[in-house]
């Protein structure tokens, strides 16, 4: 699905109950999570929505997220756990540890634009283009929006690549959850 999210139409002043949502954006998807769903509004996930999960070091973010693609992906969803920090094996051996049972996919990839042609290509697939998307990225300051061909990433290159993710999730009513 694509959509046009522009706001060409919308102009400065403009009256918020005269704006029409798109009807994919109204359909919430829980993540089987109560914690999250109710610190979601206790609904679920907005498609289109890019949310940043930060936390200090060793406090369980990846852990927590492993457990977030886990259930998505038992509550119909297509999930893509795609990580640029750890190495898949480090990944698999923690989801042994957590006794997930769910096959969400995964990527190492550390190329935002790379990564999101890799996500078109699954996203669009026959077998998953009825089902929620949601990327999970381990994490942001891993990432590479392609910028510098050394592969040299600064703090604008977060900023960047958070750009792309963003503007991604909302041309394809997906979304995606970033561990910075």
């Amino acid at each position: 699905m694509k959509l046009n999210t522009s706001i060409d139409g919308i102009a400065v002043g403009t009256n918020i109950l005269d704006i029409e949502v798109p009807e994919a954006l109204r359909k919430r998807h829980p993540s089987g999570l109560k914690f999250f769903d109710d610190a979601l509004g206790g609904k679920g996930f907005t498609p289109s929505a890019v949310g940043m999960f930060t936390g200090t070091p060793g406090a369980g973010k990846t852990t927590m997220m492993l457990n977030l693609a886990n259930s998505l992906q038992g509550h119909g969803a297509q999930v893509v756990f795609n990580t640029a920090e750890e190495s898949l094996h480090q990944v698999k051996l923690t989801c042994d540890r957590l006794k997930l049972r769910h096959s969400f996919m995964v990527g190492g990839e550390d190329n935002v634009q790379t990564l999101l042609k890799g996500c078109d290509k699954i996203r669009t697939h026959q077998k998953y283009k009825k089902r929620p998307f949601f990327l999970i990225i381990d994490s942001l300051q891993c990432m590479s929006d392609g910028y510098f061909k050394s592969g040299r990433i600064t703090s604008a290159t977060a900023e960047r690549s958070l750009q792309l993710l963003t503007a991604y999730a909302k041309e394809h009513a997906v979304n995606i959850i970033v561990i910075g």
